[in-house]
């Protein structure tokens, strides 16, 4: 009886297969599978919804995309110094409720941000020194 290698009974991976492992290693696969979803759910809202691309719901996820982003970009320095800050979406909620409060109460509304403001750097300050 001849002895068989183990070699002969592993798969071999076929050519697409291998190049699509090359492609996923490679610095850039994070953000392209991500750019392939961001696509796969623009075709998707857009047959599901004739207001998809209306100005009005552009304008509205402009909006909300540019205050998460501002709170994105005040977190990414501390995630890249090794640090990590969950309270930057609290101190965000807490301006507004005091913003939504002062303003309700009938202060000027310019008097009321700076004011939550002050606070939220009050409450930030506090948190970076715990």
């Amino acid at each position: 009886m001849s002895k068989i290698a183990a070699s002969e009974f592993t798969p071999v991976a076929s050519q697409p297969r291998r190049r699509l492992a090359v492609l996923l290693g490679r610095p850039f696969a994070g953000v392209a599978i991500l750019l392939l979803f961001y696509i796969a759910l623009i075709i998707v809202f857009s047959f599901l919804s004739p207001f998809f691309f209306s100005i009005r719901n552009m304008l509205a996820i402009g909006t909300n995309v540019a205050f998460i982003g501002l709170m994105a970009a005040a977190g990414t320095p501390l995630i890249i110094a090794g640090g990590l800050d969950l309270s930057v979406a609290a101190v965000a909620g807490l301006v507004g409720v005091v913003i939504a409060l002062l303003n309700a109460a009938g202060f000027y509304v310019w008097f009321a941000v700076i004011v939550a403001l002050l606070l939220g750097v009050l409450v930030g300050l506090v948190n970076g020194l715990f």
